[in-house]
């Protein structure tokens, strides 16, 4: 068994020995589902969850309902939600590309920016 913690610490460890386009990618695609399972644990943390929508897919529909929090959870939380929704939805288009776009450059940029965006999912999320 592993934790987001812990896939998270991997993540980063293969982030900072990248040094082609093999592991760039696989990169991105660690810091996504680290990212993934974290969100995944905040998201049914909360009392009510958000809005599937017409969504399929787990992916799709965990990131819906992220960015459409219920409206009875207090603002501060739906703001959070949100924020985490657009984090994730952001990671998961990255990690597209790097596990389905062979042709797509990816650049440093582009791992810098996943990592970015994992990290705050880590650091906006706490799960008890």
């Amino acid at each position: 068994m592993s934790t987001p913690d812990e896939l998270f610490i991997a993540a980063k460890s293969i982030y900072s020995n990248a040094t082609d386009q093999a592991m760039y990618r696989a990169a991105i695609s660690r810091l996504y589902y680290a990212a993934y399972h974290r969100s995944y644990g905040y998201h049914f943390t909360l009392p009510v969850p958000g809005t599937v929508g017409s969504k399929n897919g787990v992916h799709a529909q965990l990131i819906n309902q992220l960015k459409n929090p219920d409206g009875k959870l207090p603002a501060e939380i739906r703001c959070q939600s949100v924020a985490i929704g657009k984090s994730l939805d952001r990671l998961f288009f990255e990690r597209v590309r790097a596990d389905y776009r062979c042709a797509d450059e990816i650049k440093d940029i582009d791992m810098q920016t996943s990592l970015d965006h994992a990290q705050a999912i880590f650091e906006n999320s706490s799960i008890e």
